[in-house]
């Protein structure tokens, strides 16, 4: 028999972790939240779910609340705030800055699945693109993009590459770490609002919504966008194997 449980109650916002991460951690004990019940937004986590009651793991400054992204190995969340990414030990809470961009404006960031590389978009005065690099502050760079960047993930299979979205259109795109083979993985216009899109596990395809009428997928030796459903669909989370989704 499964069960619903209420995790909140208070009379603010409360956040899971953005569409392609995880708010529980591997060992399926701790779900990690981020909510505004303090004023800011701040990382919270209800551990030994659903046993025991909510903790706050942040306080300070407030963090992007689409930013936090635990480790694979489940003892970590990395988030952006002041301009930074950071690191929390989920069993100290001690944190740690990462990089720093100073005034830039840092959003959403995604590790690679070892764990060992974070990306994140970011905008720095006029400029915009992902700062890439290691998780212990080591071989930060910076790729530069002419528009907004969202939604920057690592290849699950092979993380040298990077997959981002420039919107309006075209819409999604693909880099490796070093900043070199930048190109647009599947052209579209104003007119397709395309956007969501998410790596089908390791299979080296993406899915992506083309909003309000299809599900996509795309190969990522040969970009040719195709059609397998067609009904109204927003944010997509494949299962680990990416057969489903």
């Amino acid at each position: 028999m499964q069960w619903v449980h209420r995790l909140t109650a208070h009379p603010s916002t409360n956040l899971a972790t953005y569409f392609r991460q995880n708010s529980l951690t591997p060992d399926g004990r701790t779900i990690v939240f981020v909510s505004n019940r303090e004023g800011g937004w701040q990382l919270f986590a209800v551990p030994e779910f659903p046993h025991r009651d909510i903790v706050q793991l942040t306080g300070g400054a407030p963090l992007h609340p689409s930013s936090p992204a635990i480790d694979p190995a489940g003892e970590r969340v990395f988030f952006a705030r002041d301009g930074g990414l950071s690191g929390l030990s989920l069993a100290t809470l001690e944190e740690r800055c990462v990089v720093d961009y100073g005034t830039a404006s840092i959003g959403e960031c995604l590790l690679d699945p070892a764990g060992r590389w974070l990306v994140a978009a970011c905008k720095q005065g006029e400029n915009s693109g992902l700062p890439v690099g290691r998780t212990d502050g080591a071989d930060w760079r910076w790729i530069p993009f002419p528009r907004t960047v969202i939604h920057p993930q690592f290849h699950q299979a092979d993380p040298e590459w990077l997959l981002f979205a420039g919107p309006p259109a075209p819409h999604m795109h693909r880099v490796r770490q070093d900043g070199t083979g930048l190109e647009c993985l599947s052209p579209n216009d104003d007119e397709e609002f395309a956007v969501h899109e998410t790596f089908l596990g390791a299979t080296g395809r993406v899915t992506d919504t083309v909003w309000p009428p299809e599900l996509r997928v795309v190969d990522w030796q040969t970009p040719e966008p195709r059609t397998i459903a067609w009904f109204n669909v927003c944010h997509i989370t494949p299962n680990p194997a990416g057969r489903a989704c």
